[in-house]
């Protein structure tokens, strides 16, 4: 029985820092890119993986890249131009 409390004791207390690490994560990995004019879609791709979301709009469209975890939540959301760069973040959200 001590054992199983032991488990949920270190399973409350690891999972925030976990969840803090893997938000962090992400971010780590858009700040890793530094200055994201003159890349591509597939550039920042390659880095981040796959975005949560992509709308399309008449001049590009918006991808959407979220981490949400016990540890808080990120989110940012880039458009594209028809030819897959790179025109700006449209949204950030670091909770």
């Amino acid at each position: 029985m001590d054992f199983l409390l032991y488990i949920l004791l270190a399973m409350l207390v690891l999972a925030p820092i976990i969840g803090l690490l893997m938000k962090s994560s992400l971010k780590s990995k858009f700040r890793s890119l530094g200055d994201m004019r003159g890349k591509t879609y597939f550039d920042i791709v390659n880095v981040v993986g796959q975005p949560a979301t992509r709308q399309n709009y008449n001049d590009g469209y918006v991808c959407v890249w979220q981490s949400t975890t016990a540890g808080g939540s990120y989110q940012i959301s880039i458009a594209f131009d028809y030819n897959n760069k790179f025109i700006g973040i449209q949204n950030e959200v670091d909770i």
